[in-house]
């Protein structure tokens, strides 16, 4: 039995969360069981039995319908103010923080404290993989307050020094960055591909050669489009620096992937998140190497998600990774409500950056337009046939470019795409 720090609650007996579960059968059906108990969670108990299912059969995990965000918006405002369906309550919280979910709607996440200990874990094993090493400098832009991060802990354990600057909200505080990195030389950075983009257009407005903060360290970039060799290739010729992917899920503690030396994919652990790639409409597992909704299950975690749809698109590669290390990898394409499907087809946000510069960060939004061409309205001048030109070339149907205004350097929500 495994050993766990601080007192064992009820829910943790019920469901035998002392062991991880051998064989993804076995997993979910303790925590299928569960849910018909008295003390588990009312909302999925109802949605379930509403849908035809019950305790007398554990079914295929395909069978389950599908649960997304709206749902559960639906299900606090009903039973305000934390909703029927959380397992972990804010008096049995050892982290509170928030998320946004796939409309930018916040939400609160309530961790136990094995949520915390697991998703630590998991976050320590990517870091390790990547090259992270005692005496390292490592600076991020995660932010603080109610959007906890579990990086400075993690750091601390591995014998890491911690630079935590916060967001660049403006290119004020991205000049003060470059400045401070300059001077400390951190040799490891973690920030977003948007984030990226802000400190090499300041910098080069500031007549510096970005390579001199970023050349020979390693980025640790949240960004999907650098999976892809062609843009992590440029942009790492261009900083003199190494690429590796981290992606994540906050209100998921296992969620959190990372790639390997050899870029084939997000690496993800087995022992506590079992990994669907579904059609959006039927909810149905799609063939490996298609596109679909990427759908979570969480097994052994005191928080409790089940078929849960992150809304981004997806797929998966199940062909051996030359790394050896096991298990199918996830290519992560960008969030479904940004997506726009034309004819047999979905065309993601990151296709569309595909098709760009390395370092092209404008806003976009995607369409259909009519008579069924993808509509593209981005920020573009003088140069607008040639992104029109490039967007025909690289992506797979038919093309419609048109540019808007652009909204100035704004800030980081306004510039997400």
């Amino acid at each position: 039995m495994e050993n766990m720090s601080g007192p064992v609650s009820e829910l943790q007996r019920n469901r035998g969360l002392f062991v991880v579960p051998r064989a993804e059968e076995e997993g979910l059906a303790r925590e299928w069981n569960f849910l018909w108990c008295d003390v588990a969670p009312p909302f999925y108990r109802e949605k379930y039995r509403a849908a035809g299912f019950g305790p007398q059969r554990v079914p295929d995990r395909s069978e389950v319908p599908l649960t997304r965000a709206a749902e559960l918006r639906a299900d606090e405002s009903r039973n305000a103010p934390f909703g029927s369906y959380r397992l972990i309550q804010p008096d049995d919280a050892v982290e509170l923080s928030t998320w946004r979910d796939a409309d930018g709607v916040p939400f609160l996440i309530f961790y136990g404290e094995r949520d915390v200990r697991v998703r630590d874990e998991e976050l320590t094993t990517v870091l390790s993989r990547f090259g992270v090493r005692a005496g390292d400098r490592f600076a991020h832009t995660r932010s603080g307050g109610l959007q906890t991060s579990c990086v400075s802990r993690v750091l601390s354990e591995l014998g890491v020094a911690e630079l935590a600057v916060g967001v660049p909200a403006s290119d004020r505080d991205a000049a003060e960055h470059l400045d401070l990195w300059q001077l400390l030389q951190p040799n490891w950075f973690l920030i977003t591909g948007h984030m990226l983009h802000r400190y090499l257009r300041v910098a080069r407005r500031l007549g510096r050669d970005p390579a001199t903060v970023f050349g020979n360290t390693t980025l640790v970039l949240m960004d999907p489009l650098y999976q892809f060799d062609e843009p992590r290739r440029e942009m790492e010729r261009r900083l003199g620096a190494r690429i590796q992917v981290l992606e994540l899920a906050p209100e998921v503690p296992a969620f959190i992937a990372g790639d390997c030396a050899e870029h084939a994919g997000l690496h993800l652990d087995a022992d506590y998140l079992y990994l669907d790639i579904v059609d959006p409409v039927t909810g149905r597992p799609v063939p490996d190497g298609r596109r679909g909704h990427v759908v979570v299950t969480t097994v052994g975690l005191d928080s409790l998600w089940i078929r849960y749809d992150l809304e981004r698109y997806g797929y998966i590669d199940r062909a051996p990774c030359a790394c050896g290390r096991p298990g199918p990898r996830l290519i992560q394409l960008g969030r479904a409500n940004h997506s726009v499907p034309i004819g047999d087809r979905v065309i993601t946000p990151v296709d569309v950056r595909r098709g760009l510069d390395a370092e092209f960060d404008r806003r976009f939004t995607l369409s259909v337009r009519p008579g069924g061409a993808l509509g593209v309205d981005i920020e573009a001048g003088a140069d607008i046939a040639d992104i029109a030109d490039r967007l025909r070339a690289q992506l797979p149907v038919p093309v419609d470019v048109a540019a808007i205004p652009s909204a100035g350097s704004g800030d980081e929500r306004n510039r997400e795409q």
